[in-house]
């Protein structure tokens, strides 16, 4: 199972800081430990470089004299799921082999695992997205006119979709439990 966390520091009316952060985790689902087996974190953010910039000295990050705490360039795409998937990968190789993946619906991560070990991997979604997804299936569906009783058939539609997702989660839930 893999996911990507990106961290935002200023989000405010006047002004948006884009993401300066970044954390991928790869966590082992074989075991009901759910070790972490690879970790990726990625930082934009370097103390020397803005002392220097305001002095007047140009400075590019990462990498630069002295200590460089950015390992991610300033204008590097934060929200690159395919790369970090990658390294944490790259750093799987000798280890193990992933055969399977479970990620959230939008995911770009299965690329970056597919192209770091060579090899096809089978895409899983997890119970909490799969979940989301049936119940915006449910909102955005046109039943007939007799499907909902009532005067307020957008609420019961909204309740059935909820209701369909709470119950097809416990069903899952139960079967993981079981095997």
């Amino acid at each position: 199972m893999g996911d990507t966390t990106i961290r935002y520091l200023i989000v405010t009316p006047l002004r948006v800081q884009a993401g300066t952060q970044v954390v991928q985790t790869m966590v082992e689902n074989n075991t009901k430990l759910k070790h972490i087996v690879s970790v990726f974190t990625g930082n934009k953010l370097c103390k020397v470089a803005s002392r220097l910039r305001n002095k007047g000295i140009e400075v590019l990050c990462p990498n630069h004299a002295g200590h460089c705490s950015a390992n991610l360039a300033e204008d590097s795409v934060i929200g690159n799921e395919t790369e970090y998937a990658r390294q944490c990968t790259i750093e799987l190789n000798d280890k193990l082999k992933i055969a399977h993946v479970t990620t959230d619906g939008d995911s770009k991560a299965v690329n970056g695992i597919t192209n770091a070990q060579r090899s096809n991997v089978k895409i899983l979604r997890d119970v909490r997205h799969l979940a989301n997804s049936m119940k915006r299936a449910v909102q955005n569906c046109t039943f007939s006119l007799s499907m909902f009783s009532g005067t307020n058939k957008r609420n019961l539609k909204q309740r059935f979709g909820l209701d369909l997702k709470a119950r097809c989660t416990a069903e899952l839930t139960s079967r993981f439990k079981s095997t």
